[in-house]
Formats: structure tokens, C-alpha cells, sequence
């Protein structure tokens, strides 16, 4: 089987599309064009980290999240660790261990914020957009990866929305070994699929594509999530669903 260095997103990448996901991380034909959101998420999440990293205060257009900020300032003046952008990676059993080159790495965790608040660990996520129920997913995933780094008695994963401060949420964490051990088992099987789906040559990656606009550009489905034309994919569910009244 091909180790490969997991993540929730990554997953997530594999499940909308496999001709995608071999694209973007395997062959690297896929390059993701920052759009006008992007940038101006970027933006924010630096101006975020600056403020709890070196105390920079925040613009007018952020006061509505300024107080959660600063709360996390005060901690760390008050000797809690509270750090900005923490990276750390999971090995094949579980435990943490170097982002970048550690032996058996698994899983790549990039946290905005990692916090221990006396023993009380916080994992926050900054989200301009709205919200999508795959966050509660990653929320899960973050939140336990940061229970094996720090060993706190308790821990939350808490994300907040900056454009839409009412959709924030916080999910305890328990039993995070078992969250962990669900993850390293479906980094497993997603490895098993690659490998076997690459023998067989399931997986094509098309280019040029082979109707753009109508299929899916990487794995060449009509009905592929990663497909965006609304129209073309309606269409196919309607005709395999009048097939199936027709000829049942």
C-alpha cells in the first residue's frame, strides 16, 4: 500500500472527484487560481494572526470579532499558550510529531489558532464564508489532533464565522483517541483505493477535457460533484431515472 500524508480537506478533495483529487496532489495538473474571496480571506486571516501574534490592533471592519481576539490575547499576557497558525502532523499511530519530515507521517494539521487554557485546550478556525456541514467534520478531526499534541483534561474546537458571527460554533471534544483511530482507518482505505484504482485505470485524467462545460473536467462524469454545470448533471439523473421507469 502507498503511505500517503493525509488531511480532512484532502479527503473531502478524494470523495468530490478522484480524477481531481490525483490532479491536484498527485500529478500537480491542477492549479487553483486565487479568486477575489480567496484573497480577501487570506487577508483576514493574516490580520487575525497579527493581532494575537504581536498584539496588532485589528481594522474598524472587525469589531464584531475584535472581543473574542483580545480575549485570546489576555490569556496568552496571562501565560496561557495561545498560538497563531500551529502546524503539527499525526504518524501512523496517532502520536504528534513534525509537520514537514517526520518518519511516518500521516496527517498534516494547520490550526489558525491553538490554544491551552490551563489545561482546557481550544482549537479555533477562522471562517469567512458561511457555513457547510463538513465543518463539523473538521472540527472533530482539529480538535482531537490537538488532544494528542497538548493532553489537556478537556478540549473544544470552535469555529467563527467573521462575516456571519451568528452561525459560530463549538463542539466539545471527547473520546479523541477514537476520533483519531476513525481517521487513520479511512486514510487507509482511501490509500487502498488509489492504489487499486490506479492499477485498473479507473481514474483518467482527461485534458483536454472531453466536453468542457458538460462533463467533469478530470475524471470525465456528467455526474461528478466537482462537475459545475448544474444543467448537464439534472439531465442525467432525469434520464437515468426515466430509463429505470421505462424498462423496470
Amino acid at each position: 500500500m502507498t503511505t500517503r500524508v493525509w488531511g480532512v480537506s484532502r479527503l473531502r478533495d478524494l470523495r468530490t472527484c478522484p480524477g481531481w483529487y490525483v490532479a491536484k496532489y498527485e500529478t500537480k495538473k491542477w492549479v487553483e487560481t486565487p479568486s477575489p474571496a480567496m484573497e480577501r480571506g487570506s487577508k483576514i486571516h493574516s490580520q487575525l494572526e497579527e493581532a494575537i501574534k504581536y498584539g496588532v490592533v485589528l481594522p474598524k471592519e472587525m469589531d464584531h470579532v475584535a472581543p473574542f481576539v483580545y480575549g485570546l490575547c489576555d490569556a496568552k499576557k496571562a501565560g496561557a499558550m495561545v498560538e497563531a497558525e500551529l502546524k503539527f502532523g499525526l504518524d501512523t499511530d496517532g502520536n504528534p510529531v513534525d509537520f514537514f519530515r517526520a518518519p511516518n507521517l500521516r496527517a498534516r494539521l494547520a490550526l489558525d489558532v491553538g490554544a491551552n487554557m490551563f489545561n482546557r485546550a481550544l482549537a479555533v478556525d477562522w471562517k469567512t464564508g458561511r457555513w457547510k456541514p463538513e465543518h463539523n467534520e473538521d472540527a472533530l478531526f482539529y480538535g482531537a489532533g490537538l488532544c494528542m499534541l497538548l493532553k489537556p483534561a478537556s478540549c473544544i474546537a470552535q469555529y467563527i464565522y467573521v462575516d456571519n458571527m451568528e452561525q459560530s460554533f463549538d463542539i466539545e471534544i471527547e473520546k479523541p483517541d477514537d476520533i483519531i483511530d476513525v481517521y487513520l482507518a479511512k486514510f487507509d482505505a482511501a490509500d487502498d483505493y488509489l492504489d487499486s484504482v490506479n492499477k485498473s485505470g479507473v481514474i483518467r485524467l482527461i485534458d483536454p477535457p472531453l466536453n468542457p462545460g458538460t462533463q467533469c473536467k478530470w475524471c470525465g462524469n456528467v455526474e461528478c460533484d466537482n462537475n459545475q454545470n448544474d444543467q448537464a448533471k439534472a439531465i442525467s439523473f432525469a434520464t437515468k431515472a426515466n430509463k429505470a421507469q421505462l424498462f423496470q
